[in-house]
């Protein structure tokens, strides 16, 4: 795991739970529940959102990744590039995808430069 891209987590507390995965954006947490062998794809830019490891284990690559990330239980990878997302179970896991943690930029009233 890279140390960019990855860190531990160790407690999930108030998500809501969906379905499937949109490529959409949204301000809600997606659980996701996969059997062994089963495959996500993500499309589309979905840079600065977390992939965190509820239960199992997952292998995760990303375009425009030369590293492939294998997450346990608790392990998080943030999605650094924008591009397909691949997203395979290596045994019956759950994988929680967060909204994305990217803020607009401020645009405010005092001007920077006159």
């Amino acid at each position: 795991m890279s140390a960019m891209s990855s860190l531990r987590l160790d407690a999930f507390h108030g998500t809501q739970e969906f379905p499937s995965v949109r490529n959409v954006p949204t301000t809600a947490t997606t659980i996701i529940d996969m059997e062994r062998k089963e495959l996500q794809h993500l499309t589309g830019d979905h840079r600065w959102r977390m992939i965190i490891c509820r239960e199992g284990t997952v292998w995760i690559t990303q375009e425009h990744d030369v590293r492939d990330y294998v997450l346990t239980s608790g392990d998080v990878f943030l999605i650094t590039q924008p591009g397909r997302v691949l997203i395979e179970a290596l045994e019956e896991a759950c994988v929680e995808l967060t909204p994305t943690l990217k803020t607009a930029p401020y645009v405010g009233d005092v001007p920077v430069f006159k």
